[in-house]
């Protein structure tokens, strides 16, 4: 008797995680596509759809054309999210794109970083939330990458191989301090004298999506023979247009690469 109730119980965990398994929608394959050539940037967030084509379109691929990217909550090569949440971001992203699907868990991040210092990736945008700690960590464990992050927790963070980023703000806002961000990125039509308006197609409208458009200043600005991520930082930072007396520095967005 008590082996068949034993063998009751292993049968109802059995199927109990087969009815678990049967209900999690299974994630879509990754279209393939032609390999790409160009400068590829780590992106960490909740997800994308890769299914959509203007998303494919912007995927970093291998000499086979396979997507070079991770999911580090599954631990497999498929950052899906249906949300669709980050893909206008991607579609329109300067560079290409290595997607790192991460959680609010530090398991995730340290498998996230552990995939990109095996990956192409020189630059990583963080547009997911991070638990507590996690990026001055990460960020000092990986000093041979730059990290772009966008100023949302009021003082930019405090690691040379880190670029705080924010949005310009429209017109009538106070400007962004120094100690928030260690650059405002603006579109080049934009200047802290005429700044853009609600309206403008060209706005970067979160410091999330300038986060993102800042990706593109590695390559537009030819920093690749920088001698490291804290001197790109430092050149970048320079190359900035001074305003008032504390206001972080203005620099201009770079066209697609």
């Amino acid at each position: 008797m008590r082996f068949f109730n034993a063998l009751c119980v292993m049968f109802g965990l059995v199927t109990g995680s087969i009815a678990v398994a049967q209900t999690r929608p299974a994630k879509p394959t990754v279209p393939p596509g032609i390999p790409a050539r160009g400068f590829a940037v780590a992106v960490l967030l909740s997800g994308i759809d890769y299914t959509k084509a203007g998303v494919a379109l912007r995927l970093a691929r291998d000499g086979e054309g396979v997507a070079i990217a991770y999911d580090a909550v599954d631990d497999d090569a498929r950052p899906y999210d249906a949300t669709g949440i980050n893909d206008r971001l991607i579609a329109r992203a300067p560079t290409l794109v290595v997607p790192v699907r991460v959680d609010a868990q530090d398991e995730s991040w340290t498998r996230a970083f552990a995939f990109v210092r095996k990956s192409p990736a020189r630059v990583v945008v963080v547009l997911s939330a991070w638990p507590e700690g996690a990026l001055e960590r990460v960020a000092k464990a990986t000093p041979d990458r730059l990290l772009i992050v966008p100023a949302m927790a009021g003082t930019k963070l405090a690691a040379p191989n880190v670029l705080t980023v924010a949005a310009l703000p429209m017109a009538g806002a106070a400007p962004v301090t120094a100690t928030a961000a260690d650059i405002v990125l603006a579109p080049a039509s934009a200047s802290r004298e005429a700044p853009v308006v609600a309206n403008d197609e060209q706005s970067l409208t979160s410091p999330i999506e300038a986060a993102l458009a800042a990706s593109g200043l590695f390559a537009c600005l030819d920093l690749s023979k920088a001698n490291s991520p804290a001197a790109v930082v430092k050149l970048i930072v320079a190359r900035g247009a001074k305003g008032p007396a504390g206001s972080a520095p203005l620099v201009e967005v770079c066209a697609r690469r």
